[in-house]
């Protein structure tokens, strides 16, 4: 049996729908596809932000440690001049030790000379003491002598001659 025109026609028709329904699938898939699509391309955006932000931390890391070294140097440079100090500070006191000592002995020297002036003056003090007592000594003899010659009288004098 052949079929007639307008079954052919019915059956075309219905061909063509099914085409249009598959079109419009093929159609839904594509937009599907590109939106899809769009997704990734936000997430690699995203990813790429991500990278940039965590680039900047790490230059701000490298910074932080860069300034950490140089804080450290400075850090160090302040203890070095600390040291430096404290050795002058020892010199110092070494020298001014040193200064004590030698007016110590200055002053050891100076009671010694005192002590040496003292022995002296008790040496002057005894020779005048000695020298006094010679004088009375001679005074007396004198006033022995003045007596004799008073008790003795001329007479005695012719007497013995």
């Amino acid at each position: 049996m052949m079929a007639g025109p307008e079954e052919k026609m019915a059956n075309s028709e219905v061909r063509m729908a099914n085409s249009e329904v598959r079109m419009a699938g093929s159609g839904a898939k594509m937009a599907g596809s590109e939106e899809k699509m769009a997704g990734s391309e936000e997430k690699m955006a995203g990813s790429e932000e991500k990278m940039a932000g965590s680039e900047e931390r790490m230059a701000g890391s490298q910074e932080k440690m860069a300034g950490s070294g140089e804080k450290m140097a400075g850090s160090r440079e302040k203890m070095a001049g600390s040291q430096e100090k404290m050795a002058g500070s020892q010199e110092k006191m070494a020298g001014s030790q040193e200064k004590m000592a030698g007016s110590g002995e200055k002053m050891a020297g100076s009671q010694e000379k005192m002590a040496g002036s003292r022995e002296k003056m008790a040496g002057s003090e005894e020779k005048m003491a000695g020298s006094e007592e010679k004088m009375a000594g001679s005074e007396e003899r004198m006033a022995g002598s003045e007596e004799r010659m008073a008790t003795s009288s001329p007479n005695d004098n012719a007497a013995a001659s």
